[in-house]
């Protein structure tokens, strides 16, 4: 059994929760057992704990389908207006300005990429016209 065929397999993640919930063995006793990573078993029993579920979902994914143009504007024009807002509030006001978030779950990580790639492109956009109105 392969590594990620482990660590998807309902079963062992069962077992993970199991073995820690009896505490039959200690944490690293069990990751080693199994063959696991330790964090990857710390983060099937925090998932367990957060939400009473042991399925492997798939994280995240693509940024740029959850964050639209629209919402890149509305992160750039509240850190011009305020450039001290937080990464955890930028989340909350993304989330209570627009209707399509309400449902996802947006890191700050997202916020991060978005944000910097968007100013990025604008500075390299600024960067070409001055060199070609020289």
């Amino acid at each position: 059994m392969k590594y990620s065929d482990a660590t998807h397999s309902t079963y062992i993640r069962h077992l993970i929760i199991e073995k820690s919930k009896n505490q039959l063995k200690a944490p690293s006793e069990i990751a080693k057992e199994l063959n696991i990573l330790h964090s990857t078993m710390n983060s099937i029993i925090g998932r367990f704990e957060r939400t009473g579920s042991v399925e492997y979902k798939s994280l995240g994914g693509d940024f740029r389908t959850i964050i639209k143009d629209h919402h890149k504007q509305f992160i750039l024009d509240m850190i011009d207006s305020n450039n001290t807002i937080t990464l955890a509030e930028l989340q909350q006001e993304l989330v209570n300005h627009f209707d399509d978030l309400e449902k996802i779950s947006i890191s700050p990580c997202v916020i991060t990429s978005a944000t910097l790639r968007e100013s990025l492109s604008k500075e390299q956009h600024q960067l070409r016209r001055r060199r070609t109105t020289k």
